[in-house]
This record gives structure tokens, C-alpha cells and sequence, in this order.
């Protein structure tokens, strides 16, 4: 496996920011999901899966204008993501594929967003999914609560007909 240089990794980790570095000419679509649940597996033989949940996931679809790189003008498009009440759960038995799959009950998802003073059932490290265990495998859980933003920028050519302002280009002398 290849070892990243620190200035590599720093490479690696500015969306944030390149996404912030210019305004938002449009937002080309939004998708906002409630209660979602994605089962991670290595592969069909797997003797084991995670299950990742969010109450709240949102995906925006932007467009900026258009920036100079490389003495060439591109387009900018930025996708920015982000997951609240995240919670992790992996197998604790080990699982068979004719088993079939074992979902989370919305109830176990939509209750992180919940601020009760009295924990419940899964919303702590090590607990288990009591409610939505139809005895056929054994779901614990390894991260209760947390949030992810993903922020991902690309660049293509731009169609110089269809820019309404091209931004001029900077000298760096």
C-alpha cells in the first residue's frame, strides 16, 4: 500500500475550501433522504456486513462560475453532502448470504435525533438492535451518533459560447 506525504494528503483534503472559494451561480438539483440505511459488505461470500444509517443525508448538485487553471478556462461543479445522525452497526454472528438481509426499523434510525435524558436501546456503543432483531442475526452497535460532510469538486472544459462573463485571465508574474 502507498504511503501519502503529508503535502499529499493536504492536497487531498481542500474541497472544503475550493468549494467556499466562489459563489453559487445555480443549483442544478438537491436530494434529501430521511431514514436511510446502506448495508457494507466485502463481497457475496462475506461472513459479515456493517450497517450505516443517518436519519437526515442531503446532496446538493452546484454549479460556479467558471475559473482559470493551468492558463485553460473550466467549468466548476461541486457536489456537497452531508449525513446527520449517523449510526454504525456490524454483525456480531457470523452471517450467511441465504440468511437474506436484516434492515434497521425506521423507529432505530429516527431515534438519534432524539434528545432523550435516558438512552435507548442501540444509542450506545456496544448495544444492540433489540427492536429490529428477528433472531436471524445479531446487529451491534459501533458508532452511535455523528455527522459527515463530503465535498467533492470537478473541472471540465468550458463551452465558452454558453458563459454569459468570462473571468479574466491572472498573470502570476
Amino acid at each position: 500500500m502507498k504511503q501519502s506525504k503529508p503535502m499529499e494528503v493536504v492536497n487531498e483534503l481542500q474541497g472544503m475550501s475550493i468549494c467556499a472559494s466562489s459563489e453559487v451561480l445555480d443549483r442544478d438539483w438537491q436530494i434529501e433522504f430521511i431514514n436511510s440505511q446502506v448495508m457494507l459488505r466485502l463481497d457475496e461470500e462475506s461472513s459479515g456486513f456493517v450497517i450505516v444509517c443517518a436519519a437526515r443525508a442531503r446532496l446538493n448538485s452546484l454549479m460556479h462560475p467558471p475559473v482559470w487553471r493551468e492558463s485553460r478556462l473550466l467549468a466548476k461543479q461541486s457536489l456537497i453532502g452531508r449525513l446527520d445522525c449517523m449510526r454504525y452497526f456490524a454483525t456480531m454472528d457470523s452471517y450467511k448470504p441465504d440468511q437474506g438481509s436484516q434492515w434497521l426499523l425506521v423507529h432505530t434510525i429516527a431515534s438519534c435525533e432524539s434528545e432523550a435524558p435516558v438512552p435507548t436501546a442501540s444509542s450506545s456503543v456496544g448495544s444492540y438492535d433489540e427492536e429490529g432483531n428477528t433472531g436471524r442475526i445479531e446487529l451491534q452497535c459501533m458508532i452511535p451518533k455523528c455527522s459527515c460532510e463530503v465535498y467533492y469538486v470537478s473541472y471540465e472544459p468550458a463551452d465558452v459560447a454558453n458563459i454569459s462573463h468570462v473571468p479574466p485571465l491572472v498573470s502570476l508574474s
